[in-house]
């Protein structure tokens, strides 16, 4: 049953965070069309399956090269990460992009790290990656509506507090990836048991979607905080 539970979260939330997210862009932008959206759309439908065809094909399970395969997920993720954040066409949307939002949509990572749990609790995934382990991420998918509370009710202090909540947020998920690389059985592992789950089906979409997600959030959020930081007035002579 925990494995069942584990697999349909990892699901839902892969496809459901992709449509979040083309929602939110239209809302942000009432007079465009979802069809000017298509290639966005695009984009998802094909990693998506992209992905899983690497997972179900099983080349990803192959760890003895190098680099890994497992790359061919991580690093197109964070290339398209970095150029959607620092894209310049999209600098005006990621000024005017709700902070709110930005940090409210991080309680996914709650969900994440409960089917993280379960799969260790089965010895699918090993226990370095869990809460029970070496991965804190939780903290941020519980403290999520916290700091968007404490965003509303402190509209002195919002940019502390967003810029705070996300380099922390960001430390903690730099912390969980670490664990999970040192872990993949290379030349390089320093952490046991192996970690190799994620280059299985629907479990590849953890690397693959939820973790970039995780982090262009905050990639937003800090990026959104220096585009709006005050300027600084010229000190007199």
């Amino acid at each position: 049953m925990k494995l069942l539970i584990a697999a349909t979260i990892c699901i839902a939330l892969s496809l459901g965070l992709p449509l979040l997210t083309i929602i939110g862009l239209k809302s942000l932008r009432p007079q465009q069309t979802f069809k000017s959206l298509l290639p966005v759309i695009l984009g998802f439908i094909t990693w998506l399956l992209l992905t899983s065809l690497f997972a179900v094909s099983g080349m990803l399970k192959d760890f003895s090269s190098l680099p890994p395969r497992l790359i061919l997920v991580l690093i197109p993720a964070l290339i398209c990460s970095l150029s959607f954040t620092l894209h310049p066409r999209l600098k005006q949307l990621w000024q005017t992009t709700p902070m709110i939002w930005l940090i409210s949509f991080q309680l996914f990572r709650l969900p994440v790290e409960i089917m993280l749990w379960m799969l260790a609790h089965e010895g699918v995934a090993p226990p370095q990656m869990s809460f029970e382990g070496r991965n804190w991420d939780i903290l941020t998918g519980i403290t999520a509506p916290f700091a968007a509370w404490l965003w509303l009710k402190q509209p002195k202090q919002r940019n502390q507090i967003a810029l705070i909540w996300n380099l922390l947020g960001l430390s903690l998920l730099l912390n969980v990836v670490t664990v999970a690389l040192l872990s993949v059985p290379t030349p390089f592992q320093l952490i046991q048991p192996a970690n190799t789950f994620i280059a299985e089906w629907p479990y590849v979409w953890l690397p693959a979607v939820l973790v970039p997600f995780a982090y262009t959030g905050h990639f937003i959020a800090l990026r959104q905080l220096w585009l709006n930081r005050p300027a600084r007035s010229s000190s007199s002579i």
